[in-house]
Formats: C-alpha cells, structure tokens, sequence
C-alpha cells in the first residue's frame, strides 16, 4: 500500500532533490540569524524544509525510531504551550539517548548541531585494501576545485555481501572527522567483510549524504546488480543510481 512506502517517496522526491540545491556553495545553513520581516519570509524555502526534514529522518533512523519518538515526547511535555528551540530539543533527545545507550551514548548536541549550523553535506568515499577500510569526508561540491573545512557528525551504517542484513538503519558508529580506518584483522569492524564482498553504506539511504567507492567496491556492486539487483535494497538501488549520476556529474567517477 502507498502508506507503507511513503518515506521511500520522501527520500526519492526530497532528499535527493535538495541535495542538489544543497550543493552550491553560497547554500545556508539550516539555522540562519536575520532580523527584518522579508528575510524571514526568504527562509522559507527548501533548506528549512526538505533539508532539515531529511536531517531529522538521519537522527530518527541513527537513534531508532522508540528512542527518537521518546524524545520528543519529552520536549512536548516540557514545552507544553511555549516556543522551543534547537537546544531544548537536543536536551530532550539526549534524555531519551541517556536512558535508552546508557554506555557510551552519543553526544546528540554536538552530533545534530554539527549540521544544524555548517551549510552543505558531506560526500563519504570509501576504499578498501584487504583487511583495511578507509573512510575520508568533504563537503560534497560540483566543482572540485573548491574546498570546505566543514567536518560533520555522521551515523554510519553499512552491509556487506555475506551478511545483506538491510533491516537495521540505526548507527554502527559515528564518523566526524577527515578520515578513519577500520581493521577488519584487529576486530573493531562493527560488521565483518569477505575479500570478495561488495558493501553498501547509507543503509536504505536514511541518512543525508552521498557515498562514493573505489573502482573495486563499485564494479563489485555492478556485478550484484547485474546478476540479481533483488539482492540490494530498493531504496539503495536508488540511492546508488543518484549518488553515480551526480558523482559523474562532478567528474569524480
């Protein structure tokens, strides 16, 4: 029923359509200061919506659906029948993160601020080399010429070919800076690889930003594709489709 795949909508119709706008670099960030009438009604556009609902969805998904929902039920009891802003709503948040991860719950002020206030998303570019991952992050820009210093928090998740799990869309672990190295040898990869497996990170694509990968994760994907596509998730099938385009696009593949 149309119901059920409403969100796979929004992802198709919302977030990739403002990851578009959301590329240039002269975009705002979500939370902007201004001070006269017409510059508030010029906030009203797809940065406040379509963005900051695709933002909302990443944190959603990264903290799952009962703990997010919890949150928010605080906030509501908290400011019942008064204004809130961004800050009430991470301490509420991390309320219910405090009770729900008691060990090691993330910091959900630094992690939503993070893109609450840079303008853009990031482009995540994995590569392997046997045991080793490397993830790197930028701000994805058309033009590769330009260069940001803008580093976000960012819940990744991910699925390889021998375990095609792609139910679970909350965080295996949180990525904020340039790059990061994952050993598969030393057991700190949260889901272990084959050497001959294909992954996919961004499961169902829940969260707001593109993913590129060496020449040998994609031609694996292709070979999966192209053998049985049912085995990749519908919404990574789009996703795939969306971020190769406007990688290509941005002459990076």
């Amino acid at each position: 029923p149309f119901t059920e795949r409403y969100m796979d909508t929004y992802v198709v119709e919302r977030m990739q359509t403002v990851m578009e706008i959301d590329s240039n670099p002269n975009i705002r960030a979500m939370t902007f200061y201004v001070e006269s009438p017409s510059a508030i009604l010029s906030l009203f556009d797809s940065i406040s919506y379509p963005k900051a609902g695709s933002v909302l969805l990443t944190f959603q998904h990264a903290l799952t659906d009962p703990t997010f929902a919890k949150g928010l039920h605080y906030m509501i009891l908290d400011r019942f029948h008064n204004s809130v802003n961004s800050d009430q709503l991470y301490a509420s948040l991390q309320r219910a993160v405090n009770e729900d991860f008691p060990i090691n719950p993330p910091n959900v002020h630094r992690a939503m601020s993070s893109w609450e206030l840079q303008a853009g998303f990031p482009l995540i570019t994995v590569t392997r080399n046997g045991d080793l991952l490397t993830l790197t992050q930028e701000r994805f820009f058309y033009n590769r010429t330009l260069t940001s210093p803008n580093l976000w928090w960012i819940p990744i998740n991910y699925v390889v070919r021998s375990n095609p799990d792609f139910s679970s869309t909350t965080f295996d672990f949180w990525f904020n800076g340039n790059s990061r190295n994952i050993f598969l040898r030393n057991n700190n990869a949260p889901k272990p690889w084959l050497p001959n497996d294909w992954m996919i990170f961004n499961i169902q694509q829940t969260s707001y930003y593109r993913v590129n990968y060496d020449a040998t994760l994609w031609q694996l994907l292709i070979n999966q594709l192209q053998a049985d596509y049912r085995q990749i998730h519908i919404m990574n099938r789009a996703q795939l489709i969306d971020d190769a385009f406007h990688l290509a696009r941005a002459e990076r593949i």
